[in-house]
């Protein structure tokens, strides 16, 4: 499934979006780390919450887009 999400976050060009979506600083920072290759365990781990978290702020993320 994250791959699916990863793929259309990519092909779809959706990171240079953020400069237009109103969202938190964290959630910028954990969406660059999305765009950077980092996993949702990662930046679970890095940001204290959980991958389900995670997740759904790149799919929160993808549906403003």
């Amino acid at each position: 499934m994250q791959g699916v999400k990863r793929t259309k976050f990519f092909e779809e060009g959706l990171f240079p979006l953020i400069e237009h979506i109103n969202t938190s600083e964290r959630n910028r920072n954990l969406l660059e780390g999305y765009a950077k290759g980092n996993t949702f365990g990662e930046l679970s781990q890095k940001y204290k919450i959980s991958s389900e978290r995670v997740r759904q702020i790149v799919v929160d993320y993808i549906i403003h887009c």
